[in-house]
């Protein structure tokens, strides 16, 4: 059940008919790349269909190159070079800071519109400021380090008797990310240990063995730090969660979805919605530079209660009025 709606619009009005008469005084289709996690044609599908709301036609208007990792950071140099060396007018750089700095290091000068970033562009170097980025960079960031422990405070909300909670990172969430760090704080606020656990191997992770050492190691629960490798491999992570009955808290509603017990974070759809709001703008002549980086500023709890009943948990009443949506 839905409760509000999230991620409000850019602050500035869009013409919506302008798109497509722009586009058809144009010699060819403005080439966009798309540099992200996975081959899925879903994320893409978002960034099309909000195109579609202003306008464009795809092949006509524009035309789409798709580049996923597919979860492995290794890659990430290689493919952002393929993509610059194909020439396209605009790059969609999709994920957390290791995606985005492989797309700069590509290029300095072919427009680069970004969303989910974990941190702060301005403090990693990429813009000169938020209202005014300067450069060929803008687009949407997550400040991912409130939103961990914010987790962790719903988590321990959500299961009162768990003091013990393992923290699953990966290659992309490094010490560097926050993530950690944050988590550390949250959990020593609230007295709940945390053990760290690292997953070698992307993408072909062996998430039983890692749940099954946490449980050894004393976990109640898992957290899942932000990562676009769980995200690409979120499906066997979920199936192996809900196969051994342990909960976990995730950082994007898509893995409550297929069986997580809860998600909290910003809404994936409404970024690559974003996304096309800015490529809009540059197709119309606007510089990035001169587009304000923006940041989600709503953020949606999600719960799965049929997983919590699976599970034998009684989810606390406040939690389940205060979520945004219960899936049941």
């Amino acid at each position: 059940m839905r409760r509000r709606e999230f991620l409000p619009g850019l602050g500035c009005a869009l013409v919506f008919g302008a798109s497509r008469a722009a586009r058809a005084q144009a010699a060819k289709p403005f080439r966009i790349g798309i540099f992200q996690t996975g081959s899925s044609p879903g994320r893409a599908q978002r960034f099309k269909s909000r195109l579609g709301e202003l306008g464009y036609s795809e092949g006509r208007d524009y035309v789409l190159d798709v580049k996923a990792h597919l979860g492995r950071i290794e890659r990430l140099p290689e493919l952002a070079a393929s993509l610059v060396q194909s020439l396209p007018d605009l790059i969609l750089a999709a994920g957390p800071e290791a995606v985005l700095k492989a797309a700069v290091s590509a290029t300095r000068s072919i427009p680069i519109v970004f969303i989910a970033v974990d941190y702060d562009p301005v403090t990693l170097g990429y813009v000169a400021g938020l209202p005014r980025p300067g450069g060929n960079l803008t687009g949407v960031f997550l400040r991912q380090v409130e939103l961990t422990a914010k987790r962790v405070d719903l988590l321990t909300e959500a299961l009162p008797g768990v003091t013990d909670l393992a923290v699953f990172a990966d290659a992309f969430t490094t010490d560097e990310s926050g993530q950690m760090r944050a988590a550390e704080a949250a959990a020593g606020r609230l007295g709940v240990r945390l053990l760290p656990l690292s997953l070698p191997g992307a993408p072909s992770f062996d998430f039983a063995a890692a749940i099954e050492t946490s449980r050894e190691r004393g976990a109640g629960a898992v957290l899942a730090l932000m990562s676009p490798a769980l995200f690409f491999d979120r499906e066997r992570f979920v199936q192996a969660l809900t196969g051994r009955r342990m909960p976990a808290s995730f950082g994007l509603r898509e893995f409550a979805e297929i069986g997580g017990l809860m998600s909290y974070g910003a809404n994936l759809t409404e970024m690559y919605r974003r996304a096309a709001d800015y490529a809009d703008r540059i197709i119309k002549g606007a510089k990035p530079g001169d587009l304000p980086v923006e940041q989600p500023t709503k953020f949606e709890l999600v719960i799965n209660l049929n997983t919590a009943r699976q599970f034998g948990l009684k989810m606390p009443l406040p939690l389940l009025v205060r979520a945004d949506e219960v899936i049941e």
